[in-house]
């Protein structure tokens, strides 16, 4: 194994790869569904899933302090699970 096998891929790394998977497949897949290599269907599915990833990865990045995220506010989910303290 070598070393860009073991080491781990950044998340900005990570989004940025997924933002230009979406543009290439939004570059690509008319041509094949004019071919009849896929149907439109799929071709929107396919988008959508990317589309999907994209707005996971999106997501962790703007928690994500390395990358500039919040580092002092939670989620917004994080702070709904907090009981105030009793005193």
């Amino acid at each position: 194994m070598n070393e860009r096998e073991t080491l781990p891929v950044p998340l900005r790394d990570q989004l940025a790869c997924a933002e230009r998977e979406v543009r290439m497949r939004e570059r690509v897949y008319p041509r094949r569904v004019a071919a009849k290599a896929m149907t439109q269907a799929q071709a929107d599915r396919e988008l959508r899933a990317m589309a999907a990833i994209v707005g996971t990865l999106r997501t962790l990045a703007e928690r994500e302090p390395i990358l500039g995220g919040p580092t002092t506010t939670p989620a917004p989910e994080a702070v709904d699970n907090v009981t105030e303290p009793k005193g």
